[in-house]
């Protein structure tokens, strides 16, 4: 029992115990949108588009999505990324994508919980040109012929795309297609300026920098040491222009025992010292609850390929969200992508490459997809592992050499396979590794009829 405990009467202690599961419920439930919001402060503080940041409203370029990076550390090789952050409500944008035919890409829109509410790309939109509205919800204005109204849930988006790649060779003309998918505010858009002038004005508007922003530490480390009385009045703040989904505005509207009132920010000098104190202690039962769960996961987590996939959508509680959402931050819609990952063979010996070993899929057990699939290697380091045919995935984009029976062996090895082609060849490092296996687009209905990843098999 603390100090500030001990000078409580016995009635302020049962009605300080008695609001501590609110205030646990409370911290959880704001986790998501205080985190994004973190996110998006640290990512977009900056005056200009470099290093994987961008002010907000400007596309960020490159390899990997700079908060899927920050989540995972785990550099995709089959794609070119890009992400931006948006104010939808101060500026509306249009988001314009040009013909992508032959490649599968996908453009996930989140909201501020970390909630995807639209997925644009090949599954949903196909492959052709088109112009996307991004607008704030009950936008009443016109939109120009052609763009297709995307009304948004809530006053900050974030935008995350990829598109498909394959190799060195694909880099200019992918960078080409990259470059042509870009954002220009609406009222802009289709008043004769060319998108790229557009985009050369863009980088020439002025940016503040907020020099109190600490940009070199994570987002979820931060969120860490915030007092919990103003970690639920930032969010009373964000709440106001990011409203919950409607499965979660029924608790929101239950927080008024923890001094929150609808459309207005949390009053410090109006929490009274008891609810401030049950306020510290349901925080405190949060960060821990997170941190054991997430130790217990990593502990007991004993498959072999341990799947890789969205589903914080279907969380079932507060806490079940709130890790699933700093753990699924870069991860797109299912019917977009399933992702399975494993350090260790069939055995559950850890994977090393001082062995040689073999993944065979039999004809009928391929990963069922209708764009891709690719089998990715990371060494010790979760970082694309060097070798001389710079090559760090194998998959259906390849020209993989079948048996007989149409099934398929890859080997995973440091040597080339003796006597044989190196075609179906992934080359592994002189140390552990792990492997990611990636189906993109993937036949939902033949993965629910129990469709797994075949083992990696040690050829001793």
């Amino acid at each position: 029992m603390s100090n500030k405990e001990i000078l409580l009467t016995t009635s302020q202690k049962n009605e300080m115990a008695s609001l501590v599961p609110l205030a646990y419920e409370a911290h959880l439930f704001a986790y998501p949108l205080i985190l994004m919001e973190y996110h998006r402060r640290v990512l977009t503080n900056v005056s200009k588009a470099e290093g994987g940041r961008a002010p907000m409203g400007q596309m960020v370029r490159g390899e990997q999505d700079p908060i899927a990076m920050s989540a995972s550390d785990l550099p995709n090789p089959d794609f070119k990324e890009f992400s931006a952050w948006l104010d939808v409500h101060d500026k509306p944008m249009v988001l314009s994508v040009p013909n992508i035919r032959g490649r599968f890409y996908v453009i996930s829109l989140f909201d501020a919980w970390g909630n995807i509410f639209r997925s644009i790309g090949t599954r949903t939109t196909g492959e052709w040109k088109g112009n996307f509205a991004l607008v704030p919800h009950g936008f009443k204005g016109t939109l120009p012929k052609g763009v297709m109204r995307l009304e948004c849930p809530t006053r900050t988006v974030r935008l995350s795309g990829k598109i498909q790649s394959q190799g060195m060779e694909e880099m200019k003309p992918v960078g080409e297609l990259s470059e042509a998918v870009h954002l220009v505010p609406l009222k802009s858009f289709g008043n004769g300026t060319s998108a790229k002038m557009n985009r050369l004005l863009g980088r020439f508007e002025r940016h503040r920098i907020d020099r109190s922003i600490i940009t070199d530490v994570d987002p979820s480390v931060q969120l860490e040491k915030i007092d919990p009385l103003f970690f639920l009045q930032m969010m009373s703040e964000l709440v106001k222009d990011n409203p919950p989904d409607p499965q979660m505005k029924k608790f929101l509207g239950g927080l008024g025992e923890l001094g929150y009132k609808k459309d207005r920010s949390l009053v410090l000098i109006d929490i009274d010292r008891t609810t401030h104190m049950a306020i510290d202690k349901g925080a405190e039962k949060a960060r821990k609850a997170m941190a054991e769960v997430d130790a217990h996961i990593k502990a007991e987590d004993w498959e072999i390929w341990a799947p890789r996939t969205r589903t914080v959508e279907h969380a079932k509680d507060h806490l079940q969200r709130a890790l699933m959402t700093g753990q699924q931050m870069g991860m797109d819609l299912p019917d977009d992508h399933r992702g399975y990952m494993t350090g260790y063979d069939s055995e559950r010996r850890p994977l090393d490459g001082n062995n040689k070993y073999v993944m065979h899929f039999d004809r009928d057990g391929i990963p069922p997809t209708n764009a891709f699939w690719s089998l990715v290697l990371y060494d010790s380091a979760h970082k694309l592992s060097k070798n001389r045919l710079d090559r760090s995935s194998l998959g259906s984009m390849d020209a993989l050499i079948e048996n007989k029976d149409g099934s398929i062996d890859l080997s995973i090895q440091s040597f080339p396979p003796l006597g044989g082609s190196e075609v179906n060849w992934l080359p592994a490092p002189m140390e552990g590794f792990t492997l990611s296996l990636n189906i993109y687009f993937p036949k939902v209905e033949e993965i629910a009829m129990n469709w797994k990843p075949p083992l990696v098999t040690r050829l001793d």
